[in-house]
Formats: structure tokens, sequence, C-alpha cells
């Protein structure tokens, strides 16, 4: 008889449970559609900065941005580097139809600030410097700015530490 061997559908189950998210996903909990999302269509002008782990300090690079709402439930957007151009990239942000998941990830909070600026938080189970972590993306979406920030923590830490911010300005 054949000793059967972990497949794909194994491993796929692993990835699956890994990549959980570290909020409970409800009905009750806030919600964002692709409405929020108005606010930030069109051209950006901006940053990106993000923590070296190889040195622990802050490195800021040009970065640019370009929103396109598609449908009601689909932002594409790309993000382009002036100076390193081979490292532009073209995504693509999926909201669920209940408006609870937003790119696979738990919305956790939905806040407006004082000046305007829709604040919505995710948070999911993830892996960052190739070790696993919870991981919280915050998107500032506002008129003349917005910014998306990544925080992670790692399983032997007990605080978040900021990965990266994009910055972006009309």
């Amino acid at each position: 008889m054949k000793k059967k061997t972990p497949g794909l559908a194994s491993a796929l189950c692993l990835f699956l449970i890994a990549c959980q998210p570290k909020v409970d996903y409800t009905e009750e909990g806030p919600t964002v559609s692709a409405q929020d999302f108005l606010a930030i269509e069109g051209d950006w002008v901006g940053t990106l900065t993000y923590t070296d782990y190889s040195s622990g300090m802050p490195t800021v690079i040009a970065a640019n941005a370009s929103v396109t709402l598609t449908s009601d439930n689909r932002i594409d957007y790309t993000i382009s580097y002036p100076d390193e151009p081979w490292e532009d990239s073209k995504s693509t942000m999926t909201i669920s139809r209940d408006g609870r998941l937003l790119d696979g990830q738990v919305v956790s909070e939905r806040v407006t600030a004082e000046d305007g600026t829709l604040i919505v938080t995710t948070q999911y189970r993830g892996e960052d410097d190739n070790r696993p972590a919870d991981i919280r993306q915050t998107y500032g979406l506002g008129k003349m700015s917005f910014y998306i920030r990544k925080d992670v923590q790692f399983d032997d830490s007990d605080t978040y530490l900021l990965r990266n911010t994009y910055a972006f300005t009309r």
C-alpha cells in the first residue's frame, strides 16, 4: 500500500488557518463601502516611510499613487516610485458584500477624525520579516490627503511596531 503524503489541500488548510484574522468576524461590526474611498480617487504625490529591519532606522522614499473605483466593491490603485520605477505595483482592494472585510481583512474600527478624515482599521494574522505576526492596517481617507499605515506585532512581543506608512497629498 502506498503511503500518503500531505498534499496541496493540507498545505492550503494550514495556510488558511495561519492567516485567520485576529479580530473575530461578526455581522455587527464596523463596515466600509466603495463610497468611503471616493475621496481618494485620483492622483497623489507622497512618500513611503518604512522601518529598515537591518538598521532599525526609518527610511523615506518618494512614492506616488493613482486610485480608481472600478465597481461597488473594487478599488484599483497603482503605487509608483519615481526613483525606483522597477518597484512600481498595481493592486486591487475588494470589499465584501456586507462591508465587514476589506481585502479579506476584518474591519475592526471606523471613526471620523475632527478634520473629516475617515479612519478605517483592519486586522489580520499574517507574516512580516518571515515571522508570524498580527498585522493592523490603518487607512486615513481625506479629500486632500490620505495615508495607509501598517503596524506589526510579532508573536514574541506585546507591542505593535510601525512597519511602514504611505502618506499622500494632492
